[in-house]
Order: C-alpha cells, then sequence, then structure tokens
C-alpha cells in the first residue's frame, strides 16, 4: 500500500484492515516459525541492514505473535515445507489507529521502497492487551486495504 492511498488517519481512529488472498513461497521452516518470501518489498542495497526477503511467521496460532499481525494462513502452517505455495490473507479486522508517523525522510528498514509512513494499530480481539497489536509500514506493495 502507498502512503497516498491511506486515507487521512487519526490516533483513536476505527478502520477495516483487510487483503485478499495472495500466494507466496515458504522459503524455509523452523520448530517455531515458517519463513515466508515477501514478494511486496525488495532488499535494499544501501541499507545498514541486512533483511533476507522473508518474514517469519509463528506455526503455534495461540503465540503472542500472533496478536501482533493481522495475516493469516489459509492452510495449517504445520504442513509446510520450503518451496511450498501458501495462501495468506487478512480478513477484515476492526481496528484502533494507536500511532500515525510520517517521517521526515524515508526510513531504512533493509527494503525498498524505504517507507515515509508507519501506522500503528490494536484490534478489538486484544483490546485489554496493551502489548498486542501491529505496524503497517506503508510504502509498499502489500495488498492491504484500510478502510475508515
Amino acid at each position: 500500500m502507498r502512503a497516498h492511498e491511506v486515507p487521512e488517519l487519526y490516533e483513536g481512529d476505527v478502520v477495516v484492515v483487510s487483503s485478499p488472498v495472495v500466494s507466496t513461497t515458504v522459503a524455509r521452516v523452523s520448530h517455531h516459525h515458517v519463513h515466508l518470501a515477501w514478494p511486496w518489498k525488495a532488499k535494499d542495497p544501501k541499507s545498514e541492514f541486512s533483511w533476507d526477503g522473508t518474514v517469519a511467521f509463528s506455526r503455534f496460532a495461540e503465540s503472542s505473535e500472533w496478536r501482533n499481525t493481522p495475516w493469516r494462513f489459509k492452510c495449517d502452517p504445520w504442513g509446510l515445507q520450503p518451496g511450498d505455495v501458501v495462501e495468506l490473507f487478512i480478513p477484515e479486522t476492526d481496528a484502533v489507529v494507536r500511532s500515525v508517523r510520517r517521517l521526515d525522510r524515508p526510513r531504512d528498514m533493509g527494503w525498498l521502497p524505504r517507507p515515509v509512513l508507519v501506522l500503528g494499530f490494536g484490534t478489538a480481539e486484544f483490546a485489554g492487551d496493551p502489548e498486542a497489536g501491529f505496524v503497517i509500514y506503508c510504502d509498499t506493495d502489500e495488498p492491504i486495504t484500510i478502510s475508515p
């Protein structure tokens, strides 16, 4: 999602975050995580950080990590192996805007494009847990929709 596509948001706004089903490839697995190739960002060759092009997801649905991502698997992550194609999506999720950060210059995160808008969210499901929430770095091609 590109920053110019994001509606004007303020802390406390209630929005719906969603994504259609998208496919990507399993890069590697460990006992705790499935690492997925993340095709919506590219490695930044000029970065101070070494991003490997993957995003890790816990294999444990009860893990606190699941409270910190809106993405969900369409399959059981325990059956996945490197090279498998996996489908992900963000179900329509009611979320409260916790923070809106417009950066003076693009932030070096290890990937391109470098974000200039960072949005923090909490969900109604975990409203009582101040540690639960997720961040969306805008300015990527991730197929995320945020609707008021």
